[in-house]
């Protein structure tokens, strides 16, 4: 068995369980990153070189999730991608979607701006114990639902949906899906299936850098929607705007892009997509779900309820639990030099592949020593 840990320098003298936030970077990406820099300086680099990598990485996205280079668009952020579906549709008058409280801020936040411009009635649908199952969609969803927006896995909770199942319930009644699976692609299968729209980071579970995400729009779905915003990239032959003051939007998902991307992101990102290939998918789930499965176990042990389910089917590398000592219990994991997030009232422990359990058993230690040290805390603010 290849011993990965070497492609990660970062790991070194600490223990990192922050995936969910960020990756660390490996060989490889900095490598990709250090060859941009070095043609970038020598003016090496050509558009056309550029375009080639580009195009590379368009494909490797599409291979990893299972549909055709010509349904990814490349998108600075995945709020961005989230907003060209939630504004590229259709609205009318009456129409509502649903969301649940598990998703990003950023998602919410769109939806809820969506809804103010144009009338639309957003449903919320709130979690029970870190869980949305798709009967608590369902009985959201009517008629008149236009879109459901779901993380396939929760940044809050680490709950992993039933996107089959997710997708059945809303186009039973007409409505989309749109999938933000930033917490998911890289650490579990995604496989486009019946989803309508998918959008994600690469700066996670990819194990690429910030400044990229891309967005899977299935090519039935676009004549549905029409961009909220243009650009040159999303148009084809721009230069003739000039002289005709006319445009036609790309056919496929490219019509999403306005301007140029981050190059250093999209290098990072074509090099990521190629290690992981090598690395190979059955093997990094096996190995997120074995350990977070582990952390899943320490802390019950400790006596702490997960909000993450134990079902490996609803989970992936995202473990989180609240409590009211979050950042005290934070602070001192971090003494220790075991890095988790601890913030918005829950501690999150997120191991990627490149984790061991020699790591689950450093942060057991540590969470025992803050959990006693918050225990004592609480008693003296109770004296």
């Amino acid at each position: 068995m290849t011993d990965w840990r070497d492609e990660f320098p970062g790991l070194r003298g600490r223990i990192y369980l922050n995936t969910a936030a960020g990756s660390c970077l490996g060989r490889t990406v900095a490598g990709a990153l250090q060859q941009y820099t070095e043609e970038k300086l020598q003016g090496a680099i050509t558009p056309t070189e550029m375009q080639e990598v580009e195009a590379d990485c368009r494909q490797r996205v599409a291979a990893f999730i299972g549909c055709s280079a010509p349904e990814i668009a490349l998108l600075p952020s995945t709020t961005e991608c989230v907003n060209a579906i939630l504004f590229g549709l259709p609205w009318e008058t009456g129409d509502n979607l649903v969301v649940t409280d598990l998703e990003f801020p950023s998602s919410i936040i769109a939806c809820l701006h969506l809804g103010r411009r144009f009338g639309v009635d957003v449903r919320l649908v709130r979690h029970t114990g870190g869980v949305v199952t798709p009967a608590a969609i369902a009985a959201h969803v009517d008629d008149r639902t236009r879109l459901v927006v779901i993380s396939h896995v929760s940044y809050r909770s680490g709950y992993r949906a039933d996107l089959d199942a997710v997708a059945d319930c809303a186009h039973a009644h007409g409505a989309l899906l749109l999938v933000d699976a930033s917490q998911s692609v890289g650490a579990v299968p995604l496989e486009v299936g019946a989803v309508d729209f998918i959008a994600a980071c690469t700066r996670k579970w990819l194990l690429a850098t910030h400044g990229l995400a891309f967005l899977y729009c299935r090519q039935d779905r676009l004549d549905a929607l029409q961009p909220f915003y243009a650009g040159w990239r999303g148009t084809v032959n721009p230069p003739s705007a000039v002289n005709t003051l006319d445009y036609t939007f790309h056919d496929d998902a490219r019509r999403f892009e306005t301007g140029l991307l981050d190059y250093t992101a999209v290098y990072t990102l074509h090099a990521a997509l190629g290690f992981l290939h090598r690395v190979g998918m059955p093997y990094i789930t096996e190995r997120v779900l074995d350990l977070s499965g582990q952390v899943h176990d320490v802390l019950a042990g400790l006596g702490i309820t997960p909000l993450t389910p134990r079902d490996p089917q609803q989970r992936a590398g995202i473990v989180s639990f609240e409590t009211p000592h979050y950042q005290q219990i934070g602070d001192a994991l971090q003494a220790a030099e075991v890095h988790v997030w601890a913030k918005e009232g829950r501690v999150r422990i997120s191991p990627h592949f490149y984790n061991t359990g020699a790591d689950v058993d450093a942060c057991r230690a540590a969470l025992r020593r803050a959990g006693q040290t918050a225990l004592l805390s609480e008693s003296r603010a109770q004296a």
